[in-house]
């Protein structure tokens, strides 16, 4: 309900540099980001950058069902990459969630980008 009030901001920040979709993604909280994707907006280069890390985070955390809504609402680039050069896929690989890793695959993840650790 708290997210069909007029004027409420999805992006705001809070003081840690999280947003509610960080933490909706953290607590497995599907439902809540399913409603919070379509309200992202892409406004400049930063807010592209703000869905890529809720991407990656997402295969980070073994969040299925929210890296297939990003990547059919969110148009994010497959193979973009962390600071450290992680790709999603890298990510899911690294976590063990071999769901992820083949769905990223089925969107043409590449998968020998390197990161640069290899």
């Amino acid at each position: 309900r708290l997210l069909s009030v007029p004027g409420i901001n999805v992006n705001a920040i809070m003081p840690s540099g999280d947003t509610a979709l960080h933490m909706a993604i953290r607590l497995n909280l599907v439902r809540v980001a399913k409603k919070i994707i379509p309200l992202l907006k892409i406004l400049s280069r930063q807010d592209l950058k703000a869905k890529i890390q809720f991407f990656h985070e997402a295969a980070y955390y073994k969040n299925v069902s929210i890296v297939e809504e990003l990547l059919k609402t969110a148009k994010i680039p497959i193979d973009t990459k962390t600071d450290a050069g992680d790709t999603a896929l890298h990510l899911a690989a690294e976590v063990g969630c071999i769901q992820i890793a083949k769905i990223l695959i089925a969107y043409k993840a590449n998968p020998n980008e390197e990161n640069k650790r290899n």
